[in-house]
């Protein structure tokens, strides 16, 4: 189980669970411990054997699940993100770490999902969370709906690579590597 002390702004980008919160401390703040959903990718691959069993079968069997201030709590497989209308956008990440690239993303708004299961309408935070049990990072519903904020699974017109944050990867606008 995660943690209400976590770990936050890390390179580990990649989310694996989204909750929808209407106060940001609301959820991981309350003492209530919340539970990592899925398993995905850090800009390292974690060396843990579920991960590499994920990996192994094409990430077949990851979910992400969305639930809290929802109407229809939802666990989406890859397959299913990719079913969803998709954008994409070129744009030059500038990692903490020190290194930098400019690429092609390519994956479903944040928008469009939680869309999908429907946000209450006091919602006001959305919450994700790494395979790194102690990661997790927040961001306002107005940076959740821009229409730049992805759930990226493409690079390059290729899938994204376990080294860059795959199977999927948020990616924000305007954001250093922290929070892309």
């Amino acid at each position: 189980e995660f943690k209400s002390s976590g770990r936050r702004g890390t390179p580990s980008c990649a989310p694996c669970g989204i909750q929808v919160s209407g106060d940001r401390d609301g959820l991981l703040g309350c003492g209530r411990p919340a539970k990592v959903y899925g398993e995905v990718a850090n800009e390292i691959p974690p060396l843990n054997e579920s991960f590499k069993r994920l990996q192994a079968g094409g990430f077949a069997d990851w979910r992400l699940s969305v639930n809290r201030m929802v109407e229809r709590p939802a666990s989406f497989s890859l397959a299913q993100l990719k079913s969803y209308p998709s954008r994409s956008q070129v744009t030059q990440l500038q990692c903490e770490e020190g290194w930098s690239y400019i690429a092609e993303w390519i994956g479903v708004p944040l928008s469009h999902v939680l869309e999908v299961v429907g946000i209450h309408p006091q919602a006001r935070y959305v919450v994700y969370f790494s395979i790194d049990p102690n990661w997790w990072e927040s961001i306002d519903m107005a940076d959740a709906l821009h229409p730049q904020t992805f759930l990226t699974y493409g690079m390059n017109d290729n899938e994204l690579p376990v080294g860059n944050g795959g199977p999927l990867r948020m990616r924000l606008p305007a954001s250093s590597g922290t929070r892309a």
